[in-house]
């Protein structure tokens, strides 16, 4: 099965390292990088395969309000998995608007609840 190349941002350094210590546990995923926010994404992406991007959704520097759009104008093929410690459907609708593939909770995610979502657009896991 081909790995699904995966890059997660996050300004938080315990939270960004627990979280991809979670998918590194998921045998089709392969974690290429992390980014502490927005400002680091593009350059990463010009120079790496990235499949999906898990993204925090407010960060100290360019937060994914302003990333957004770039990401999916150049590289449209990007899964956008926004991930947050605020949950509520309006902040999910908000940043769907803005391109996001959908929303993960930093409290509630575990591996079913990525695998799922990956599923949900259009990742073949079986």
């Amino acid at each position: 099965m081909k790995k699904i190349r995966v890059l997660v941002a996050d300004d938080c350094d315990e939270v960004r390292k627990n979280f991809v210590e979670m998918l590194r546990k998921i045998s089709c995923i392969h974690i290429v990088g992390e980014c502490n926010d927005g400002s680091e994404l593009i350059g990463f992406l010009n120079k790496n395969r990235v499949d999906v991007i898990y993204m925090d959704i407010l960060v100290k520097k360019v937060d994914a309000f302003d990333i957004m759009e770039p990401i999916k104008e150049r590289f449209p093929y990007i899964k956008v998995f926004n991930f947050s410690s605020i949950e509520g459907c309006e902040l999910e609708k908000t940043m769907r608007k803005y391109g996001s593939d959908g929303f993960i909770s930093k409290y509630t995610t575990d591996e079913k609840v990525v695998i799922s979502k990956l599923k949900s657009v259009g990742f073949k896991l079986d």
